[in-house]
């Protein structure tokens, strides 16, 4: 059960600043000012994979209080991912798609001992964390050097993704406080034509299909997102900056989430 929770962890959810290949590269902001993303999560492993194990739930927001702003951000994402008896909370702030702290919260209210919290933000070249974890209120604090660019956190990658042209997809170092190691990691556009069926009222509809994977060994499988064309889908009345380019599937292995509400909506 642990392991669906490490996944969900290592999907929504992000960074670089140079394009593979060295192209030229368009980065801009894709959220409305306020933009949520629902999505129902799949294990394949658990019986037929066609009824849904948990669902997993994104709000972002540019209104931010002026203490939130102090740090310099000015985006907001909060993440609750729920999968049985384990939930995942995640607060992000970030300077549009670069992250700059992180609270976390887990709890399992079938093994109440297994929760922790953490706590990271980003010095300028490392991943600076503290976890606390329930059991016997043991503090454990590490750094882990990411680079001062190129950086995110597993949770917010495919939100970080979204920010970039299909056609300049970026390359990406993201801390892993599980084990105090760095991950590279490389994203490639692997299908810009592909359909995928979702749970709301857009239907099946016609995707860009991004590779997500490791740079060294082990490489293990890769994860694939899926993000709505812009041209087919973009809203946010009342927003300058509108929501386009949002994800309509994630596949990690043998979990799957599949959008089944969203909003602005047109």
């Amino acid at each position: 059960m642990k392991k669906i929770l490490i996944i969900a962890l290592l999907l929504l959810t992000c960074a670089c600043f140079a394009a593979c290949g060295g192209n030229t590269t368009t980065i801009d902001q894709t959220w409305a000012s306020t933009e949520t993303l629902s999505f129902s999560v799949y294990d394949t492993e658990r019986g037929a994979g066609n009824i849904a194990v948990g669902e997993a739930n994104f709000t972002t927001t540019t209104i931010l209080t002026a203490e939130e702003k102090a740090s310099g951000a000015n985006t907001k994402v909060t993440s609750v991912v729920t999968v049985d008896t384990q939930t995942t909370t995640t607060i992000f702030y970030a300077n549009v798609y670069t992250v700059l702290s992180l609270e976390r919260t887990f709890i399992d209210t079938a093994d109440p001992n297994a929760g922790y919290t953490l706590n990271g933000k980003h010095d300028g070249k490392n991943f600076v964390y503290e976890t606390t974890y329930t059991a016997d209120g043991r503090t454990e604090k590490g750094k882990i050097k990411v680079g001062s660019g190129n950086y995110s956190d597993f949770e917010f990658l495919y939100f970080f993704i979204r920010c970039y042209d299909p056609s300049g997809l970026p390359s990406v170092t993201v801390p892993d406080p599980a084990t105090g190691e760095a991950v590279a990691l490389t994203c490639s556009l692997i299908d810009s034509k592909a359909s995928v069926k979702t749970e709301t009222e857009l239907g099946t509809v016609t995707c860009n299909e991004v590779a997500v994977s490791r740079k060294s060994t082990p490489v293990g499988a890769s994860s694939y997102v899926y993000y709505m064309h812009e041209e087919d889908y973009v809203a946010g009345e009342g927003s300058i900056v509108k929501s386009k380019r949002f994800p309509v599937k994630i596949v990690e292995n043998n979990v799957s989430f599949v959008l089944k509400d969203f909003t602005p909506k047109k």
